[in-house]
């Protein structure tokens, strides 16, 4: 069964909240959305679901910062990306190789070399940013009691943790680089056309 209250949950405080809703909800019933709402205006309700680690941040900051730079620049390095976000470069090497291997960008070697997007903005997703980064985020859940009362664990594996696997996944992939790209850029007073 279905629980698009866990989608809810999870990006009510996004600032892309209202796309993300609306696409989500178009055929499903809004009355869980409204009750979080609800809850959330009254009672200043937090929900946190996912953590981030460093790593799967810091790629979202890089990959954000290609996207506005890829319009005017090929490649960009490590170095500059370093520098512009004042991450560790060393750092980066690890989660740019990681995101390489998930397909999300390519590199070219030599004096003129670095990495750029593997493919258009609008193509690629949170999902695929995250699933590249750290796997363990999208593992399913292992049993709990299943020796001892199968009857919670079924209940638990299926009005639970497989909805919320499911809406956590849907909802990643609902939001976009370019969106994220864009978003950025109102908030820095620039506009990006990608």
């Amino acid at each position: 069964m279905h629980q698009p209250w866990i989608c809810a949950a999870l990006f009510y405080h996004s600032p892309l909240k209202k796309a993300t809703t609306e696409k989500f909800f178009e055929n499903t019933c809004n009355m869980h959305w409204f009750v979080l709402v609800y809850i959330h205006e009254n009672i200043s309700m937090e929900v946190n679901i996912m953590k981030l680690s460093a790593k799967s941040r810091y790629a979202l900051a890089a990959l954000v910062r290609m996207g506005q730079v890829s319009h005017t620049e090929q490649v960009i390095t490590l170095s500059t990306l370093s520098e512009a976000l004042g991450i560790s470069k060393i750092y980066l090497e690890q989660v740019f190789a990681l995101l390489k291997r998930g397909g999300v960008v390519t590199s070219t070697k030599g004096a003129q070399g670095g990495y750029q997007l593997a493919r258009p903005a609008k193509d690629i997703t949170a999902y695929d940013i995250l699933f590249a980064i750290e796997l363990s985020l999208f593992e399913q859940a292992g049993p709990t009691v299943q020796d001892s009362a199968p009857g919670i664990e079924h209940t638990l594996q299926t009005q639970l943790f497989t909805p919320l696997d499911n809406a956590v996944q849907s909802c990643l992939q609902t939001i976009t680089l370019n969106a994220l790209v864009v978003y950025a850029g109102e908030q820095e007073g620039y506009m990006y056309y990608l």
